[in-house]
């Protein structure tokens, strides 16, 4: 087979974990600055709650998946979400 390491296969499952959740992370919060708009400008509330679902949605299959990888790939998908958030506050002026 191969001479890997015993631990490089988690590290490599707990990257993409971390890269998996910043990137739905960038989703989620791109998507609810999104809703944000529709919500302040009274518009389609119809497309309101679609994009809140799609929020809740891809955030929790993100999660749900990388749960089936193990503790530590969800941990670290659950960190790579934060990230994503701190930029997200950076962008509206809301993190000092």
């Amino acid at each position: 087979m191969t001479n890997l390491a015993p631990g490089t296969l988690l590290v490599a499952k707990m990257i993409a974990g971390f890269l998996a959740g910043a990137g739905v992370g960038l989703l989620h919060f791109g998507l609810l600055q999104k809703n944000i708009e529709i919500l302040v400008a009274c518009g389609s509330m119809v497309q309101a709650v679609a994009l809140h679902a799609i929020r809740f949605i891809g955030t929790g299959a993100t999660l749900y998946f990388a749960a089936r990888f193990g503790a530590l790939p969800l941990l670290a998908a659950a960190m790579g979400i934060l990230p994503a958030r701190w930029l997200a506050l950076r962008h509206v002026g809301g993190a000092r």
